[in-house]
């Protein structure tokens, strides 16, 4: 737009990310993201509790939408490029109030996923270097803060080097998970009937409805992640064409993974050992390598190590991208030398540290993962129900994009299913908590929505990928084409 000043001016500070990821640099972003490995390690004793046998329905009742809402975002992708991919969508589409509500899910999302992250992950990380010692609560609070503190690290390194730590993360991961697969389906036969000897799993004979819906929304996290490439789209050689690519990626191979391991774990270790269980991977690892179950935890380690640096990344960007229009202060969109948002970095890991002080407090640290994993679900859950309502108002009578139209309604329709249900059940099946912290934090977001529009929060940034430019552009003369 003629005559409208960038961000990048002699007057403001640098506020433009560095364009040097490749199409696999996104795909490695998106499967690594997830963290397939470290995901089974982090909920299977809790969806073995809460599901049992059909921890595989409720991972299909996620995974469906999911799918779905993976080919709408490419389309978004496609169309509005930029590192606050879900919260730009909303903004561009749905207008200020709108994006209001899902920055705040947003931020919610990702922000509780972080602490969710660090505690299993700082307890595969002790049980490596003592493996039949119990710690403390505090033990696993330094531990926490340490993995956070290298993501925090990593991050001010700038994507690149991002991508490198990645691909060496998902080679580990990959070929651990290799070998444990061939390890357990060799040995399957004689590890399954000493399972079966020990207590059924809840769940696997009767319908257990209400356990598998709250399974569902905690299994969202562990299905989310492949976005990621969403929001690197500024920092992509090619934003309108390869980011969301990856994402589909990442979404199909961990639900390929999902399909083959959490049947094997289940079927090889008991269900008094498992169900509950904080260390899953430690119990499967004891029967599938006796005397070294340390080589199934190095690869879990690893994995976490590389949900919890991606996981930040998306956080980060959407902090700047809010920055930069006006929705958080404007030094959220500041650059370092290296072209990292290090505000929106230190924000972002700084409040998720907080978060693992409190946990200190709290008298079952088991109860406080359920929560957290539960009511980020929630979130994520809620950020792709209203992407695909975005999607749906933009494809609006375009005939030429019918089925991606009723493809969004699909999605947004099973979304807005499972979050009804995840309400009626999350109290009763999960923690009396959970409804109160979802709601405590769905009513602030509807309050910052509601509040009154100022002049500031009027205006949008938009990443114009053909001039590698960002514009500063009236909301109210934004054009949906």
């Amino acid at each position: 737009m003629e005559g409208c000043p960038t961000v990048d001016s002699p007057a403001t500070p640098r506020r433009r990310l560095a364009r040097v990821l490749k199409l696999r640099d996104l795909a490695g972003f998106s499967v690594s993201g997830v963290g397939p490995l470290f995901s089974v390690a982090a909920v299977g004793g809790l969806f073995a509790a809460k599901a049992g046998g059909w921890t595989e329905l409720s991972l299909a009742l996620v995974a469906v939408p999911f799918g779905v809402a993976a080919v709408v975002l490419r389309f978004l992708n496609q169309r509005f490029p930029n590192a606050g991919a879900s919260y730009h969508w909303v903004r561009r589409i749905l207008g200020e109030r709108a994006s209001r509500l899902q920055a705040c899910v947003l931020v919610a999302a990702y922000f509780l996923s972080l602490p969710a992250i660090a505690v299993p992950a700082a307890g595969y990380t002790l049980a490596l270097v003592a493996p039949h010692h119990q710690f403390s609560n505090l033990a696993n609070l330094a531990v926490g803060i340490a993995w956070l503190g290298l993501a925090w690290l990593a991050l001010l390194a700038g994507a690149k080097p991002v991508a490198h730590v990645t691909k060496v993360f998902l080679a580990i991961e990959g070929l651990s998970l290799g070998g444990i697969v061939v390890l357990a389906l060799a040995r399957f036969s004689t590890l399954h009937a000493a399972a079966v000897h020990g207590p059924v799993h809840r769940g696997g004979i009767l319908f257990p409805l209400a356990g598998i819906v709250a399974t569902a929304v905690m299994a969202a996290p562990i299905l989310d992640g492949w976005e990621v490439d969403s929001y690197a789209a500024e920092e992509s050689h090619k934003p309108r064409r390869d980011p969301g690519i990856g994402g589909m990626v990442g979404l199909a191979v961990s639900v390929l993974v999902y399909a083959v391991v959490f049947p094997l774990l289940f079927a090889e270790v008991p269900g008094g050992l498992l169900d509950g269980s904080g260390n899953p991977m430690t119990e499967w690892g004891a029967r599938l390598i006796p005397g070294a179950p340390w080589l199934a935890l190095v690869p879990v380690v690893t994995s976490a190590a590389g949900v919890l640096l991606l996981i930040s990344y998306i956080l980060s960007r959407s902090l700047f991208s809010m920055g930069r229009d006006r929705m958080l202060p404007v030094a959220f969109s500041s650059t370092s030398g290296r072209q990292v948002p290090h505000l929106a970095v230190a924000t972002g890991i700084g409040g998720a540290m907080a978060v693992m002080v409190v946990e200190t407090t709290v008298q079952s640290l088991g109860t406080f993962f359920a929560v957290l994993l539960s009511a980020t679900g929630f979130f994520l859950v809620a950020e792709f129900l209203l992407d695909s309502v975005a999607a749906a108002v933009l494809l609006r009578g375009e005939g030429a994009h019918r089925g991606l139209r009723w493809c969004a309604y699909l999605s947004a329709t099973l979304l807005t299913a499972l979050l009804v249900g995840f309400l009626v059940v999350a109290p009763s099946n999960i923690a009396p908590g959970v409804d109160i912290v979802c709601g405590c934090v769905s009513g602030v977001a509807v309050a910052f929505a509601a509040w009154p529009r100022s002049r500031a929060g009027s205006l949008v940034h938009s990443f114009v990928p053909e001039t590698d430019l960002v514009e500063t552009v009236e909301m109210e003369k934004v054009l949906v084409h």
